[in-house]
């Protein structure tokens, strides 16, 4: 309940005296978001471990958790932790930054000079090094490391030996920003600058290097089948006016990119301008294509040309001021409030709106299984049923910030600020 004081007839409120009661010139509850949460069952730390902080976001840790491991920097060093105990295994490097991937085995990072190194993961000891100066992103696949330039540039190098294989770079671009092997090709998708900001989809021979193709305004394909690369093209900015609205998804050719198939969605936007963003975000589920349409979510046949003619099925959104992240889970559709960036959601059955609010704002959600992990500004993590939006565990961390939770098995890590924090789960939690 809003309640709001203005003085008599909206007047001035002149200062108290002795023996009345002060009024406020304005009294308002802003926890309209938030609930009282009860009595909740709090879970001990099996451990804690001290890290150091993301030297990019200053506040949260860049950990990952692979098996019964988990990697994270402390005084700059990579550090292996043992999950279920928190004890450290080994430590590796120095002057290392908070670029950790983990693959097949083997840890990759970077260090602040820009060497990249390969560490056996279960031992610490180095694989191998390569020598650079400036890198965006490692990215391992398959049997390859991807390495990433700031100017344009792609080097793969073998996983097993740090072996440069082959360079290559698009002339057009300003930085590429991620790649996907398929079928014998390199896909990668680039950043370019012009009149419009836009992105760029190329291919690349997987042996050499070469390039095969490229196509303006194509993001990274949603699927690759029947050797397709199914890509979205990139809208632009569309006119918040404008209420007739196209998606395309185009089946390009994986040797050519030619476009072998053109799937094009038409759709409405309900209401009156100006129209909020956030159309046009799609999720592919097998042979379900949904998308974001505004006040509603259509579902599409993907499995030929033919269904992109009509919706086989609509659900209403009444929240306003809602992104469609893309996702959906356990037959619901998960959205984030552009306001308060609380997470909600739709049933997919029967339409019902949902909310996993908790009594103070959340800075990182996270959902593994049937629950919701919730950690808040307030020091507290709350574990959320998903299904029912019940409180069912929470976690002292007095923490601010947060990195991403991390789970393996039974076992959570919660990022906080400078720490890890290994808690056990109930065997009920699932």
């Amino acid at each position: 309940m809003l309640t709001v004081w203005a003085g008599a007839f909206g007047t001035a409120q002149a200062a108290g005296t002795a023996g009345q009661v002060e009024k406020p010139v304005i009294s308002e509850n802003v926890m309209q978001n938030s609930r009282v949460m009860g009595q909740v069952s709090e879970l001990k730390p099996a451990w804690a471990f001290s890290v150091d902080r993301n030297e990019q976001w200053h506040a949260i840790t860049t950990a990952q958790a692979v098996g019964n491991q988990v990697f994270a920097l402390k005084d700059k060093k990579l550090v292996a932790i043992d999950e279920a105990t928190g004890k450290k295994q080994w430590t590796y490097g120095q002057n290392l930054t908070s670029t950790i991937k983990v693959h097949q085995g083997v840890v990759y990072g970077v260090s602040q000079s820009g060497q990249i190194y390969a560490v056996n993961a279960s031992q610490g000891k180095a694989k191998w090094t390569a020598k650079y100066t400036e890198v965006v992103n490692v990215i391992p696949q398959g049997d390859r490391v991807y390495v990433l330039h700031h100017e344009r540039k792609i080097d793969a190098l073998s996983a097993s030996t740090g072996k440069l294989l082959w360079s290559t770079e698009e002339p057009e671009a300003n930085y590429a920003l991620n790649v996907m092997e398929a079928d014998g090709v390199l896909l990668a998708t680039f950043s370019v600058q012009g009149a419009l900001s836009t992105v760029q989809l190329d291919a690349f021979d997987l042996k050499t290097g070469k390039k095969k193709w490229g196509q303006s305004r194509q993001d990274m394909p949603i699927l690759v089948k029947n050797g397709m690369a199914f890509s979205k093209t990139d809208e632009l900015n569309m006119d918040d006016a404008v209420a007739d609205r196209e998606l395309t998804i185009l089946g390009l050719d994986l040797q050519t990119g030619k476009a072998r198939e053109t799937r094009t969605y038409s759709y409405k936007l309900a209401g009156q301008p100006p129209y909020s963003p956030g159309s046009g975000r799609i999720l592919l589920d097998g042979n379900n294509l949904y998308m974001a349409q505004g006040q509603r979510i259509a579902q599409y046949d993907f499995s030929s040309e033919a269904g992109a003619s009509k919706p086989v099925k609509t659900w209403a959104v009444m929240y306003p001021d809602v992104n469609f992240l893309g996702a959906m889970h356990q037959g619901k559709f998960l959205f984030q409030d552009r306001n308060t960036q609380e997470i909600k959601g739709i049933k997919m059955s029967d339409s019902q709106e949902m909310a996993w609010t908790g009594d103070n704002p959340a800075a990182q959600v996270e959902i593994y299984g049937s629950v919701m992990y919730r950690a808040q500004t307030d020091g507290i993590l709350y574990g959320l049923d998903v299904d029912t939006t019940k409180a069912l565990f929470k976690v002292r961390t007095n923490a601010h910030f947060y990195g991403p939770t991390l789970k393996s098995g039974q076992m959570i890590i919660i990022q906080a600020e400078d720490r890890l924090i290994g808690v056990r789960l109930p065997a009920s939690v699932k």
